[in-house]
């Protein structure tokens, strides 16, 4: 559980969190340009943007006041 724990809050995990988000969110920046009618998919996947943007960020919170501790 540890070593899962230190994996999850390593910082290549982190940034690949975050970057996966930034892709995500311009995939449907892109998408919503070419093509208007997919209104609903592009929404979700702008979402899910979101969560991998905010998973990142709640990680490097919580990482921070992990390494702090030891």
């Amino acid at each position: 559980m540890q070593q899962m724990l230190d994996g999850l809050l390593s910082r290549p995990a982190i940034v690949a969190l975050a970057i996966v988000g930034g892709l995500l969110a311009g995939l449907a920046s892109l998408l919503r340009h070419r093509r208007p009618q997919a209104v609903a998919r592009i929404e979700s996947l702008h979402r899910l943007s979101y969560v991998f943007t905010a998973a990142s960020m709640i990680l490097f919170v919580v990482a921070g006041f992990w390494r702090g501790r030891s």
